[in-house]
């Protein structure tokens, strides 16, 4: 595995991003924006304070009600006071997610992930520096002494997209659905499963009860996003899988998708409320900025998505490839300053990257085999040769966080190492083609790995090195769906 220096991402942005997006237009968008099935809902006035109505803060500590109250210094995590609001900011995507739904089959994309950030809220949610619970939808939690059982106050203003209230019920009707096999989802049904069906106190009150204890659990239930139930209730999973593949349910979010913004396998946007219930609150008046976020497909073409971006089709470009970064960013719109070519730094810990090997098939199964595969991956002649030296080597899955174990063993480059581990594992001949072959079973030492077309430049030199010394690895083209659904 290899990380670039402490950069979360490379971007290039495009200096005129304003005047590119329109942004001057965003009044007329904004009308356009409306949801057609808005209705304005009034809160319920004749819950008592004590079940959530108003008057509930007053009254919330004395009950054993938590809360987090925003300081001036949190504002500062929270958007930037001169960000102008309007216009659009389209990205290219490698591929179209397979549904649109934030839950059930095939759900589990990247895209999907923003998707339902974007669209859809918790009952309370983390703050980005301190991961302290703050709130989202409930404007209070209370745990239980034990740490078995959770009470949330739903905040009486809280509305889905359609003008619906956010009430008890809805939360009871998504954790429903995320039990239902039918949804075929079991990860669900192993997340949410760790909990009772949820009990409504009141219209604005729900409890919650966990069958073992986690710390967790808050986190798990509590960051569910909640989806509504006056239209799952004539909904079961199989019809929610049909009816909802790419189309949008109501959701509580600062954007949402619109049936007319969603061309099959071409393109998706998100168009931002106009109405968004909490958009008064001083942590949310500067975020979520653009009118619409649009996200064009170009699959599996990283040349054509960087010639888009380089013609304006796209407002910025992560640049993935270190040889990109030093030998083609140095165009004509970079030197007169229209697209501006930065780094970013942070202390976010490095993703994973790398082969992950399946123990339970052949050849993988043999700890000695995955040993000489790593031993045999001469990563830092790669870094040199190939990467321009822009990364370091990661030597856990956790590198650059506390959870790094400083006393993994460093795995460096190691042929000698490598023949002997092959040889232990009985792969002590070649046959008349040059691959190793099991001195038993006389299976040669041959596997496939499908991988997408602009990944071949990283693969093929580990082919290279492999075929070096007897191991056979065929590169088998795939498109991103198929290669995640294989995988998952």
């Amino acid at each position: 595995m290899m990380k670039k220096l402490a950069v979360i991402s490379i971007l290039l942005y495009l200096a005129f991003i304003a005047s590119a997006c329109g942004g001057g237009d965003s009044a007329k968008n904004q009308k356009s924006n409306s949801d057609d099935n808005y209705r304005k809902v009034s809160s319920d006035d004749n819950i008592p304070a004590e079940l959530g109505g108003k008057g509930f803060e007053k009254i919330a500590a004395d009950l054993g009600y938590l809360t987090y109250t925003p300081s001036e210094e949190d504002l500062f995590f929270f958007g930037d006071p001169k960000a102008v609001k309007g216009g659009t900011l389209t990205s290219v995507v490698t591929r179209f997610p397979a549904t649109l739904r934030i839950m059930g089959q095939n759900s589990n994309y990247v895209e999907n992930s923003t998707i339902e950030g974007l669209c859809y809220e918790g009952l309370i949610t983390t703050h980005p520096v301190t991961l302290e619970f703050m709130p989202s939808l409930a404007t209070h939690w209370k745990i239980s002494d034990d740490k078995m059982q959770f009470w949330f106050r739903i905040n009486p203003k809280a509305r889905f997209s359609d003008g619906t209230e956010v009430t008890s019920k809805d939360v009871i009707a998504t954790w429903d659905l995320h039990m239902d096999e039918t949804i075929l989802d079991p990860s669900s049904q192993l997340v949410y499963g760790k909990f009772e069906r949820p009990e409504a106190i009141s219209k604005y009150i729900v409890s919650v009860k966990c069958k073992q204890l986690s710390w967790r659990n808050l986190l798990y239930f509590g960051g569910m996003s909640i989806l509504p139930e006056h239209i799952l209730r004539d909904l079961d999973g199989t019809d929610y899988l049909k009816e909802y593949q790419f189309k949008m349910l109501p959701g509580t979010g600062n954007y949402t998708i619109r049936d007319r913004d969603v061309v099959n396998q071409e393109s998706f946007t998100l168009t931002r409320v106009p109405h968004y219930w909490d958009a008064d609150n001083p942590l949310n008046r500067y975020t979520s900025n653009f009118d619409r976020l649009k996200f064009i497909v170009v699959k599996d073409n990283l040349s054509l998505i960087f010639e888009k971006f380089k013609k304006g089709e796209a407002d910025y470009y992560t640049v993935s490839k270190a040889r990109e970064w030093v030998e083609e960013t140095d165009f004509e719109a970079i030197r007169k300053g229209w697209i501006q070519k930065r780094k970013i730094f942070s202390e976010k810990p490095a993703g994973t990257s790398g082969y992950a090997f399946n123990m339970r098939k052949w050849p993988f199964n043999d700890r000695r085999v995955r040993y000489a595969f790593t031993y045999l991956y001469n990563r830092e002649k790669m870094n040199k040769e190939m990467y321009y030296s822009e990364y370091t080597m990661m030597n856990s899955l956790y590198s650059g966080s506390v959870y790094e174990n400083p006393n993994n063993e460093k795995v460096h480059y190691d042929p000698e190492k490598a023949v002997k581990l092959l040889k232990e594992a009985g792969y002590t001949k070649r046959n008349k083609d040059g691959w190793l072959v099991h001195e038993k079973t006389g299976k040669v030492l041959r596997f496939e790995i499908g991988i997408q077309k602009g990944s071949a430049y990283m693969v093929t030199p580990v082919q290279q090195m492999l075929k070096e010394y007897g191991i056979d690895m065929e590169i088998k083209f795939i498109d991103g769906n198929a290669n995640w659904k294989n995988l998952m």
